[in-house]
């Protein structure tokens, strides 16, 4: 019995020393390979336990995690607290490896050999399957926490229920820790399910168990640890049982789970098994199988109740959640990774027995113990480290707060975009609050962001620290934006994070001019140009009644649209540079942005966002659906049933052309929708097709297109686009909702001239294509052509009533040898026109050109429509891959030459 002692001694230490070995590695891990993230989770779980007494009744989060935060740092600072879980996760990697040693334990006399190797196997498999998750919990998430507790509950109540003498102060204490998990972490409460069953079977299988006594003990140790929570949920969500994190949801949608719903299982329950799946491998689940059989096999409780049904709960309960989420599934692999090593020794132990092996059992368990430990440690070491240069560490943190504290007065108010503005709000001394979240609905573009702002300056002088233009573009529209410093992203570590080299700390001041003036210096090259004004958002102050713009000393505009205004200023006399005076009765910012831009260069550019974009103004040239009703699932806007836009046009004659190309597609909330889209420019129809999604691509049928007017249809230098959009046909449940939706629009100015060639598939040939190609290729990585579909219309601007030669020029390759040539009809202004065709072979490619002679009849218009009909074939039916894309002829140009 001594000998059993001193080697059970001596085995204890060998394990503890082990133990220590792979922690310390593990520990190296995390501080040479950590980076900082205070913004998202992390930041509000700090400003939770840096403002515990007053957060506690009014912040709808569990109190567990922020108390212990709140409590340590007396310790370690406030700011050091920050890194409280990397000595947690080395807590949680101890706890694991002796709950997965509790799960291997046996009555024999190999009971600490085999225990060792149960644990030592556990702890390699989630090394191995989830270190990436730990290094990224070591930023201040509750799970950590929340799991080690849970963990050493579990370890007490198996000690309990195993004991021989029940000592029910272990019963006390796994109760305790039972109720503090539940406060870290709400969702800890399934446990109660597993724990619940775990003592009914160990009581129906041990008639001594003082079950009574127990649950009487239990229970109160338990209600008297959670009282602090239902206070806590009493004061936030005005119920006891209703946790604080769901107050919200519960008022709203009577739930209790936020982000939980059953309608949410049928899609990620299927990314959840696959992600697992992934994860573990077909192996690991096996071994998990094997372990659950080995248990039932031995009639043991804790296997079964407490990790495999408790794994199988977290499982189903979080296939429920919006999205596949693996920072909440590892709960999944703490509880069922200790039943794969259960699985793994049990066959171990299976393979001793039958080669009769069981006298040497003890020691060949501890020998694999040192085995897969020495693996752990070595996995470990091996793990390569990043520089430090590129990680966000404590001492960079530091270093900023140190600049920032030097330069922000100490009565300032302090916004900047995340995740610069949660940095603030966390760490630096100052009122901090993060931009995106001044106004209520988290609109960067709300007119009433102002309002809000003032309001929680408190007359406090406003300086905005932030990575992205936008942001500044954001105050902009009613404030002098000032650079106080540009900071380098490499000073601090933060380019990774704000993934910019850059980042810039401003000074918002109230506007106080009513004028603004300015010398803009004109090329001297050219008789005329574009003169672009930045406008901003100047319609944002109803007061304002009068803008006057003066160029030259002349008036161009007294009501200018929001955002980028274009004039267009004649030079004949070639003067270096002009006067631009702007005047209001209402104060105007200190700066106008300005640019110059040659005639021949100007490409107007808008961009079909929504409201979180550099330029807010260009809002103004929308109106109808477009602004009223964005796509909910898109950074794009919609329009659902009419809109019009704003475009530019400065010259209005009969020697040129505007052509205006943009990407348009239908988002639908249900497969195979089609509507119709009818564009008009000063009530003329440019453009009408019917748009389609199918099964296979309802998020977004986009489709380049192209539209040409004549320059004699713009009017006070606009051309207003007017779109219409046909009430949907649906196929199946109603009422879907859908939009035709627009990422980019950009229009430029055309010379109609007597000769025209276009490079189809070459930079530029979509202003004259508009619809029914695909993507720009080249046939032998040479020659550049375009696919068309089985209808493809080009755009040819001519001089009206005369006559016209068209050669089109397409290749006849990249079609199957069963395929005969192409046969195409050509169509101009909807008339079939007869054409001669003749072939040519330049090298091993073989091309066919046809001309078309219109005549003088044919053309009444200045923008003419070429449209190519082709049979149509599709590469995937002859196994040419996966591309199923309707093919027609390989264009590879279009030439118009006048008849004189």
């Amino acid at each position: 019995m001594y000998n059993k002692l001193i080697k059970e001694k001596f085995y204890f230490i060998i394990e503890l020393l082990f133990l220590a070995l792979s922690t310390v590695l593990f520990l190296r891990y995390l501080l040479f390979n950590y980076s900082l993230k205070p913004y998202s989770d992390p930041q509000i779980w700090y400003l939770f336990a840096k403002n515990f007494p007053h957060e506690f009744g009014t912040t709808q989060r569990a109190y567990g995690f922020p108390l212990v935060m709140y409590l340590a740092s007396f310790l370690t600072g406030q700011i050091r607290v920050f890194l409280i879980n990397i000595p947690l996760l080395c807590i949680m990697l101890i706890t694991f490896y002796f709950i997965a040693r509790k799960l291997g334990q046996n009555d024999g006399d190999n009971a600490w050999g085999w225990n060792i190797l149960c644990g030592s196997i556990a702890l390699a498999f989630l090394i191995k399957i989830d270190l990436k998750m730990l290094l990224y919990l070591a930023n201040p998430y509750r799970e950590p926490l929340a799991f080690s507790v849970m963990m050493g509950s579990m370890i007490c109540l198996m000690t309990f229920v195993e004991s021989k003498n029940h000592n029910i102060f272990i019963l006390i204490l796994s109760a305790i820790l039972l109720a503090f998990s539940i406060a870290v972490r709400d969702t800890i409460i399934l446990m109660a399910i597993p724990y619940s069953l775990f003592m009914l079977l160990a009581k129906l299988k041990n008639k001594d168990l003082p079950f009574k006594k127990t649950v009487i003990a239990g229970t109160l140790a338990f209600i008297i640890t959670t009282t602090p929570q239902i206070i806590q949920n009493r004061i936030v969500s005005g119920s006891a049982i209703i946790p604080a994190q769901a107050a919200e949801d519960f008022e709203e949608k009577s739930s209790v789970t936020p982000g939980i719903k059953k309608e949410f299982f049928s899609s990620t329950f299927v990314g959840t098994v696959y992600f697992l799946k992934k994860q573990y491998g077909t192996g690991l689940i096996l071994l998990a199988i094997v372990g659950v059989i080995a248990a039932i096999i031995k009639k043991r409780e804790a296997p079964i109740i407490l990790f495999a049904i408790g794994a199988l709960i977290y499982f189903i309960f979080y296939s429920a959640y919006k999205q596949v989420m693996p920072r909440y599934l590892l709960v999944v692999d703490i509880l069922a990774v200790p039943l794969m090593a259960y699985g793994t020794i049990s066959i171990i132990k299976l393979i001793t027995k039958i080669l009769r092996f069981q006298q040497y059992g003890n020691i060949s368990a501890l020998l694999s113990s040192v085995i897969v430990f020495s693996f752990v440690s070595h996995f470990l070491a091996s793990q390569k480290l990043p520089p430090s240069e590129g990680r966000f560490k404590m001492a960079d943190l530091i270093k900023l707060r140190n600049d920032l504290s030097e330069i922000v007065p100490e009565n300032a108010f302090l916004v900047g975009d995340r995740p610069l503005g949660e940095i603030a709000r966390c760490f630096i001394p100052r009122k901090s609050a993060i931009l995106e979240f001044i106004p209520p609905t988290r609109v960067l573009g709300d007119p009433s962001f102002f309002l809000y702002l003032e309001e929680k300056a408190e007359g406090r002088p406003i300086y905005c620290l932030c990575r992205k233009d936008s942001s500044a573009a954001v105050l902009r529209q009613q404030r002098d934006v000032i650079l106080t410093k540009k900071f380098y992203a490499d000073d601090y570590c933060l380019t990774d994070t704000l993934n910019r080299p850059n980042f810039y700390l401003y000074e918002i001041k109230q506007w106080t001019n009513t004028t603004f003036s300015k010398i803009i210096d004109l090329p001297t090259n050219s008789s005329e140009a574009v003169i672009a004004i930045n406008m901003e958002t100047l319609s944002s102050f109803p007061q304002r009644q009068v803008t006057k713009i003066t160029l030259d000393k002349k008036i161009v505009e007294t009501r200018p649209l929001d955002g980028w205004n274009y004039y267009l200023f004649k030079n004949p006399n070639k003067k270096k540079d002009i006067s631009l005076e702007i005047m209001s009765d209402y104060p105007l910012p200190a700066s106008f942005s300005t640019d110059i831009i040659p005639v021949d260069n100007f490409v107007f550019q808008l961009l079909f966002t929504t409201r979180t974009i550099n330029e807010f103004g260009h809002l103004a040239r929308f109106s109808g659906d477009f602004v009223s009703k964005p796509w909910p699932r898109s950074n794009y806007m919609g329009v659902h049933s009419n809109g019009c836009i704003i475009i530019p046009a400065l010259h209005n004659d009969n020697n040129s052309c505007y052509a205006i190309r943009m990407t348009a597609g239908l988002y639908s909330e249900f497969p195979s929708n089609s509507c119709e889209l009818e564009i008009n420019i000063n009530h003329h129809q440019v453009y009408d097709s019917i748009f389609t999604t199918t099964p296979e691509d309802y998020s977004g049928s986009w489709r380049n297109i192209s539209i040409m007017v004549p320059a004699t249809i713009a009017s006070n230098n606009q051309l207003p686009l007017t779109f219409n959009v046909s009430s949907v046909q649906v196929r199946g449940k109603v009422p879907w909702d859908s939009q035709i939706v627009l990422k980019k629009l950009e229009s430029r100015r055309i010379i109609i001239s007597d000769n025209l060639h276009i490079n189809i598939g070459e930079k530029d040939d979509d202003w004259f294509l508009m619809d029914g190609f695909y993507e720009p290729e080249k046939i032998h990585n040479k020659l550049p052509f375009r696919w068309t579909g089985e209808r493809a219309r080009v755009n040819l601007p001519f001089q009206k009533n005369c006559s016209y030669n068209i050669i089109i020029k397409y290749f006849l390759e990249g079609r199957p040898v069963t395929l005969s040539a192409p046969t195409p009809l050509f169509y101009l202004n909807n008339t079939q026109i007869n054409y001669d065709i003749c072939y040519d072979t330049n090298g091993s490619i073989q091309s066919a050109k046809v001309l078309l002679k219109i005549p003088t009849n044919v053309l009444t218009n200045t923008i003419n429509v070429l449209e190519i009909r082709s049979p149509v074939w599709i590469p995937a039916n002859y196994g040419l891959g996966d591309d199923f894309r309707k093919l027609g002829i390989m264009l590879h140009s279009v030439t118009a030459e006048r008849v004189r």
